[in-house]
């Protein structure tokens, strides 16, 4: 589950779907809406351990439960996104 807060309030956000197109600084969570495309068909929700955002915004890299890390177009938000794997 994903939280997001209003600062300096400290309010919660109640609508996370209105952050959607938010640019972030970074992004290193492997759950959200422009890394939806990293998850494999099956995954069980724990299958991909890390992802972190290159600086200039335009691939992501994930590590996972098979020993990958594997390269994607950022954001990778449709469907099972092509990516170039590495051991």
């Amino acid at each position: 589950e994903l939280m997001f807060w209003e600062i300096p309030g400290c309010e919660q956000v109640k609508f996370p779907t209105a952050l959607k197109d938010t640019k972030w600084d970074s992004w290193t969570s492997t759950l959200g809406w422009p890394v939806q495309g990293v998850w494999p068909k099956h995954a069980d929700g724990t299958d991909v351990n890390a992802c972190c955002r290159s600086a200039d915004g335009t691939v992501v890299a994930t590590a996972d439960d098979f020993g990958l890390v594997k390269l994607f177009r950022y954001p990778s938000d449709v469907g099972r996104a092509d990516y170039h794997g590495y051991l």
